[in-house]
């Protein structure tokens, strides 16, 4: 994989957690009673992007940890 695959694979797992905490974000302000008006651009977006690089980063080290508890291929016994 180069450099450019790389980037376009991580920007969609991005955008995709970003549209599930888009989704969460909107339902917390109404259920906190808040008018849309009531939280400005700035701060929404800012809510967003920082849950969003918290799960991502998560959801990094969930996948990392996962691959690394795989059992190896063709891994010997280390007996002869």
């Amino acid at each position: 994989m180069n450099i450019e695959e790389f980037v376009k694979k991580e920007i969609e797992i991005h955008s995709k957690i970003m549209k599930h905490v888009k989704q969460y974000i909107d339902k917390l302000i109404e259920e906190c009673h808040l008018e849309p008006y009531a939280v400005d651009d700035a701060t929404y977006f800012a809510l967003i992007l920082e849950l969003t690089r918290s799960i991502y980063v998560n959801w990094s080290v969930y996948q990392r940890q996962k691959f690394y508890r795989r059992p190896l291929k063709n891994a010997h016994s280390g007996s002869k």
